[in-house]
């Protein structure tokens, strides 16, 4: 299944709560490895020879807040999985986290890094940005709305 694929179904199908929690389930998996990966990263990264001069307690950060999001993603597929409003709500306010939480720990690595980014010219900054809306904010906007489209008792 391709991107625009996903994207079709997020618009136009019956919502399925299998499906659904089993992608919340999925996300939530992919978030605690995600947040392992980068701090076991990050630890053996020489922080001597990177351009990215991060803060000291960053591979912390990024562990918690992955983790964190990932526990939130598997409490909100329990919820999906059995009907419960909480579970609907906790998704979508779990994607919405995700989303900002993203471009904060990017601008976070920016902000300590001695890269000098006024040399970078304003298109490149724009074309990330419709990049980083095309494939994020785009697919996160039709999950949340597929996710209050989902039944409750």
């Amino acid at each position: 299944m391709g991107f625009f694929d996903i994207i079709q179904d997020l618009r136009t199908c019956e919502p399925d709560v299998a499906k659904a929690a089993r992608a919340q389930k999925i996300i939530g998996w992919f978030c605690f490895l995600t947040g392992a990966w980068n701090f076991i990263v990050l630890q053996l990264m020489p922080y001597e020879r990177s351009p990215f001069k991060l803060p000291p307690n960053f591979p912390v950060l990024i562990f918690v807040s992955f983790s964190f999001l990932g526990v939130l993603f598997l409490l909100s597929a329990r919820g999906i999985l059995n009907r419960v409003f909480w579970g609907r709500r906790l998704g979508q306010a779990t994607v919405v986290i995700l989303v900002v939480a993203i471009p904060l720990l990017v601008e976070e690595v920016f902000s300590w890094s001695e890269f000098p980014f006024s040399s970078i010219p304003s298109i490149i900054f724009a074309i990330f940005i419709v990049l980083f809306t095309g494939q994020v904010v785009v697919p996160a906007w039709l999950g949340i709305r597929y996710l209050g489209r989902l039944p409750v008792k």
